[in-house]
């Protein structure tokens, strides 16, 4: 964590997870950090291996972080690889899925997803997950596109709050 702190330009703010919702719906952690250390509600969070989620609630003390594995998540990503854009969104497990990906996009399992830089939220090119993988289906306009996230969500110990 040390070292990707000091190699990182991003100005970020190191946490502790402190808790996490039990509901089975809801993928949320509890960061040791609030409003009183400069945190402000849509900040992004990760760890060295990647993204995490953004900062939905703040108290003095401590915040609310939605992980990207929540349904109610969406990150706007690129395949890093080929450029193909898409949204990543939550599955609810610890997987994610990119959504928007045309049958004809030449996306392959591997290629790393990471953030646009759109929305506001998250700043560019941070580093979601890779595909693992890639589903053609006869209906719809869209492929299906499963997306592993990078960061151990289930395994959430420490986290750096970008600023």
């Amino acid at each position: 964590m040390l070292k990707y702190k000091l190699g990182s330009e991003r100005e970020m703010i190191l946490a502790s997870v402190v808790g996490s919702d039990a509901i089975s719906w809801s993928n949320m952690i509890t960061i040791n950090r609030g409003f009183k250390d400069g945190l402000k509600k849509n900040m992004a969070v990760v760890t060295y291996e990647g993204l995490v989620g953004h900062i939905v609630q703040t108290v003095p003390f401590y915040s609310k972080v939605l992980l990207i594995t929540d349904v109610r998540s969406a990150v706007d990503a690129l395949d890093q690889d080929k450029r193909t854009r898409g949204v990543v969104v939550g599955k609810g497990s610890d997987i994610c899925e990119m959504k928007y990906i045309s049958h004809d996009a030449d996306i392959r399992v591997g290629s790393p997803v990471i953030s646009s830089g759109l929305g506001g939220v998250f700043p560019k090119g941070l580093l979601i997950g890779r595909v693992s993988k890639v589903e053609e289906t006869k209906k719809g306009l869209f492929r299906n596109v499963v997306v592993t996230p990078s960061a151990k969500i289930s395994f959430l110990e420490e986290v750096f709050v970008l600023k």
